[in-house]
């Protein structure tokens, strides 16, 4: 099985100057975990997840116990407002690890598993035609099996 069969054509995708606020809109009102950032020719630029605008808020580890910054709510909750004006190609992850239609279910899952990712976008010249979730694989692998 091909990746063709499984993935969702016609992704949802964000511009590169797109606020961290929209981009954040986009993620929860079609329940995705991630959006591909695009320029105007539709071309795969990068990529923001919600775990790509969580690290932007919250502080990381060194930054709460080893520098002592960002030990309040106050300074905290300032990050978030500074990050949500920032633009998505600021913010987002790039390059991306991508796949063609071609790939097989198997190595787009094996792919996931060793990169510790949820999804991956499925290019064709350079343009995203897709995209590919854990789930539309774990589904296809387990669910769509005749017993």
């Amino acid at each position: 099985m091909h990746l063709k069969d499984i993935m969702t054509q016609c992704a949802v995708t964000m511009p590169k100057n797109a606020t961290l606020t929209e981009v954040t809109r986009v993620l929860l009102k079609h329940h995705l975990n991630g959006v591909p950032i695009v320029d105007s020719e539709s071309k795969l630029l990068g990529i923001i997840t919600r775990a790509d605008i969580f690290r932007r808020i919250l502080p990381n580890y060194d930054q709460i116990c080893r520098e002592g910054t960002y030990r309040n709510f106050e300074q905290i909750e300032e990050r978030a407002n500074q990050a949500a004006q920032l633009k998505a190609e600021e913010v987002m992850s790039s390059p991306v690890i991508t796949v063609d239609e071609e790939t097989s279910v198997i190595k787009a899952g094996s792919i996931m598993v060793v990169k510790g990712i949820k999804q991956l976008p499925v290019v064709s010249n350079g343009k995203i035609i897709g995209m590919v979730t854990l789930t539309d694989i774990i589904e296809e692998l387990i669910l769509s099996r005749r017993q």
